[in-house]
């Protein structure tokens, strides 16, 4: 939603964030684990242009520098909230998301 309005022969327009109101709280940052004790990292895409690519990027160069690694990709359309399936969350041990915008 924005509103234009004149004054003075100058325009002006008022944006509003379409999110609505972002509020932080603030956490810790979560504990990290070495990459030793992860098995097998997630990859989350949104499905935007180069969020795929991204991952994929991702994914060889943590394989090049730790070759036990596996991967698991959750993909979902941007526009539709993200309902992860309960075997991939278990499966996982980090997650690696990318949104493309």
């Amino acid at each position: 939603m924005h509103e234009l309005r004149l004054s003075d022969n100058v325009l002006f327009m008022k944006l509003v964030n379409p999110c609505g109101i972002f509020q932080r709280d603030d956490a810790q940052i979560a504990i990290r684990k070495p990459f030793n004790d992860i098995q097998v990292i997630g990859l989350f895409s949104n499905l935007k242009n180069n969020a795929t690519l991204f991952l994929d990027d991702v994914a060889n160069i943590l394989k090049e520098q730790h070759p036990h690694l596996e991967f698991a990709r959750f993909e979902k359309t941007a526009s539709v909230p993200a309902d992860f399936d309960q075997q991939w969350l278990d499966r996982v041990h980090a997650v690696v998301a990318a949104f493309g915008d």
